[in-house]
């Protein structure tokens, strides 16, 4: 079974090296940033960070939609409230979900590009977002930057697969995920 597993493990490593060298460069850059910066010590809620938790606590807690906001950044934002979460644990959950997003846009970036350009400025061009710190900084705050940005550029990834491909479940799914962009950024 180790050995099994090791196997797995050095493929695994092997195959997407590209994708884990990406995750690990945008962690550490957030980790100085945050070092540098205390982006996680600020006490100051953005209004349309308030705005986001509110419609949130309005979709979940009251049943009703935000007269501005959409409905589908309420739900992300506001699925802690499914597990019995306090307003503090809607602004946690965003910054993961944030992260997940900025990390995700540039893995998206990365394989879109190794379609067009060699593997290590794929490389280089997928880890630039990194070194913007405005880009870096909204991972701290709850607004729809990041996730509205990365639904976008998978749209885009399964747009260039159907392209490539010419299946038109890539079509679909592209172009669904254009749409429901729509329900995220007002």
């Amino acid at each position: 079974i180790i050995f099994v597993l090791m196997n797995f493990i050095k493929y695994f490593l092997e195959k997407f090296k590209y994708q884990i060298a990406i995750v690990f460069i945008g962690l550490i850059g957030l980790q100085i940033m945050n070092f540098l910066l205390q982006l996680d010590n600020q006490s100051y809620i953005f209004y349309d960070s308030d705005n986001y938790r509110e419609s949130a606590e309005m979709l979940f807690l009251h049943f009703k939609l935000h007269y501005y906001r959409p409905v589908l950044m309420a739900f992300i934002s506001g699925i802690p409230y499914l597990f019995g979460s306090s307003t503090s644990g809607i602004y946690q959950w965003s910054f993961f979900v944030n992260v997940f997003c900025w990390l995700g846009t540039s893995i998206l970036v990365f394989e879109i590009m190794k379609n067009f350009l060699k593997l290590k400025w794929a490389f280089v061009a997928a880890i630039v977002p990194f070194f913007m710190v405005g880009s870096a900084a909204l991972n701290y705050h709850l607004l729809t930057e990041n996730i509205y940005t990365f639904t976008i550029i998978f749209s885009f990834y399964f747009l260039l697969k159907y392209f490539k491909t010419n299946t038109f479940l890539f079509l679909s799914i592209g172009l669904s995920i254009l749409l429901l962009s729509m329900l995220i950024k007002p």
